[in-house]
């Protein structure tokens, strides 16, 4: 008996929709900036490179007149909250050391 190509082919691409979608989620549940990711960093110890390491790439860097660094995280609330953004901003002196948390979640 011959099964027609088409509807065999109907089940697979259902099956991928549904991973694709479950991943998609997945990523924008997980992604995007910890509430409590500041209380690990302290000014004058943490370097810039600490907190990338710690955060990711920065969603944006503000460099001041007086070599201060400003990195942004931000997060948006993803699928059932997509008007939300919240970020974490730290500043960071001329010697890449954290001088302060501008802004958290």
């Amino acid at each position: 008996m011959r099964v027609n190509s088409g509807t065999a082919r109907l089940p697979k691409i259902l099956t991928s929709a549904v991973i694709a979608a479950l991943l998609a989620l997945t990523a924008c549940a997980s992604s995007g900036v910890d509430p409590g990711a500041a209380h690990h960093f302290k000014p004058g110890v943490t370097t810039r490179a600490q907190v990338i390491k710690r955060l990711g790439p920065p969603a944006s860097v503000y460099v001041g007149m007086d070599e201060t660094r400003t990195l942004t995280w931000a997060k948006t609330g993803g699928l059932f909250d997509s008007g939300t953004t919240k970020g974490l901003s730290i500043q960071f002196g001329p010697d890449d050391k954290m001088v302060k948390v501008v802004s958290q979640p």
